[in-house]
């Protein structure tokens, strides 16, 4: 029978657990917000065409964003993945119908953030060529 001390460190852990997956869930949520904006801000406006120097100066900025925001998203998932740890250890101890975590691995979190934040750079650096030649096929249509 398990003790009433495995069961309350369950739920110790559980809350703390809880607690860092909402960090994971932040961090995620503020990048990808980010993200959009500045894909907004560089393909919103057909009547404001931003020059080569102005989107290089987004990217940069957007890169040393993603790269700011991968620390903290790492940090907090490697935190997160230490407690499923505990969790799972405390979780052996007793009999209850509850399956261990399986944490997502911090290197798959890096590289999906990793890919994300080179097709939103890319996308930033092409869009004048993209917007050029909409505004290109737009012109031929109305002629």
């Amino acid at each position: 029978m398990a003790s009433a001390h495995s069961y309350d460190a369950i739920f110790r852990v559980t809350e703390i657990l809880q607690k860092h997956i909402e960090m994971v869930d932040r961090a995620w949520t503020y990048f990808m917000i980010v993200s959009l904006v500045v894909l907004a801000v560089s393909y919103g406006s057909e009547k404001v065409r931003l020059t080569a120097a102005l989107r290089r100066v987004i990217a940069t900025g957007y890169v040393v964003f993603a790269a700011g925001n991968a620390v903290a998203l790492v940090t907090a998932q490697q935190r997160a993945f230490h407690w499923m740890i505990w969790f799972n250890a405390e979780l052996a101890k007793v009999d209850v119908p509850l399956r261990p975590l399986h944490p997502f691995p911090v290197w798959q979190l890096v590289l999906l953030h990793v890919l994300i934040t080179a097709f939103v750079t890319l996308a930033i650096l092409l869009s004048g060529r993209i917007q050029v030649g909409h505004r290109t096929s737009a012109r031929r249509k109305d002629d």
